[in-house]
């Protein structure tokens, strides 16, 4: 025996929903007043109970819900750090790799250039010990010839003067 009827609306403002109930109440004609006020206490109850108990399931949806977005929107923000992160170690790895290979040529071209130098100075210093043997030894033989022309020269002196002492000793 349906004692009245119930209508709900709902209306959704925002993250909020507001439930409007209107109820209606249909008196039977051949019931007496006394048993339909317990009835009508009781589906007043039963409508309260069920629009509680809808109202939990939907709040406990709206909670479910929140949840999964959030743990989505978490997700997101750890997925972008972790980009974010991932980008910055390769940039960081990619700068610090041009930087070593600038150093290694730059002490490349460095050793290179200091090895040019080296060759240069060994070169000069090659040509220099060169020419100043030379100069010694020009300046050692003709020193040396010198010596022996006077040597021979003195030897050739003390003989003619010997043989001219002796000479005379002899006559």
């Amino acid at each position: 025996m349906v004692i009245g009827t119930a209508s709900k609306t709902r209306k959704t403002t925002g993250k909020t929903k507001m439930v409007t109930i209107e109820e209606t109440t249909t008196r039977p004609e051949n019931l007496p007043a006394t048993e339909e006020q317990g009835q009508s206490s009781l589906d007043l109850s039963m409508s309260q109970m069920e629009k509680a108990y809808s109202s939990y399931m939907d709040a406990r949806q709206q909670v479910e819900r929140a949840y999964h977005e959030n743990e989505a929107l978490i997700t997101q923000a750890c997925e972008r750090a972790e980009r974010a992160a991932q980008d910055a170690f390769d940039s960081t790895i990619s700068n610090a790799l041009k930087r070593r290979e600038k150093a290694l040529n730059e002490a490349s071209r460095k050793r290179e250039d200091a090895i040019q130098k080296m060759e240069e100075a060994f070169k000069s210093v090659s040509e220099s010990a060169e020419k100043e043997y030379e100069e010694s030894a020009a300046f050692a033989t003709k020193e040396r010839q010198d010596a022996l022309e006077t040597a021979w020269k003195k030897r050739d002196e003390v003989m003619e003067q010997a043989w001219n002492v002796y000479s005379r000793m002899s006559k």
